[in-house]
Formats: C-alpha cells, structure tokens, sequence
C-alpha cells in the first residue's frame, strides 16, 4: 500500500508546450463569440449607440475601486475556499454552539 501511495505522488502530467495551450483558449473565445452572435441575429438585437458607452472616468473610477471591494469581502465572509476537510467532532461542536 506504501508503495502504491509514493509512487502516485511521484507521476506527473507530462509539460504540454506553451503553442498547444493557446488551443482551447481560441476555442472557448470562438465559441463565446459564435453563440453571443447567433443570440444577437436571432432576436434582432442592434449595436449600442455612442451615447449609451459609460465615461473614460467611470470606468477608471470602477476598475480602481474593485480590489478594494475583493479585500472587503474576503475580510467579511473569511476565507474564499473551503476548507479542506471537516472533523466530525468540528461538526458536532459548531452544531451544540449554535443550539446555546
């Protein structure tokens, strides 16, 4: 069983080179773009007009704004993955704690 377990930890994934990895990037986009499109075409829809687009400002004032409100969240709700495993007894004293 040792065994088994060393040597599962020692494989790896053979390197895939960097041109190959461009692949399925090309085709996610292709097909984001392909579908938005066909939605477009099938309800008719026209381009925005120039008045609709938000300000320069706007946009900066936004993009400057938003790793800010990233720090605040992750301060307000903890950590942002989950744990990586739960103890029963973990379990069972959250449980009587919220029962006090």
């Amino acid at each position: 069983m040792k065994a088994a377990a060393g040597l599962a930890g020692s494989r790896r994934l053979p390197s895939v080179p960097s041109a190959l990895r461009i692949v399925p990037a090309i085709l996610d986009f292709a097909t984001v773009w392909l579908g938005l499109d066909a939605d477009r075409t099938r309800h008719g829809l026209k381009p925005m007009s120039k008045k609709g687009y938000p300000l320069a400002r706007e946009v900066m004032i936004t993009a400057l704004l938003m790793p800010y409100l990233v720090i605040l969240l992750e301060h307000l709700y903890g950590r942002l993955h989950a744990p990586v495993r739960s103890r029963p007894d973990d379990l069972r004293l959250s449980g009587i704690a919220l029962l006090r």
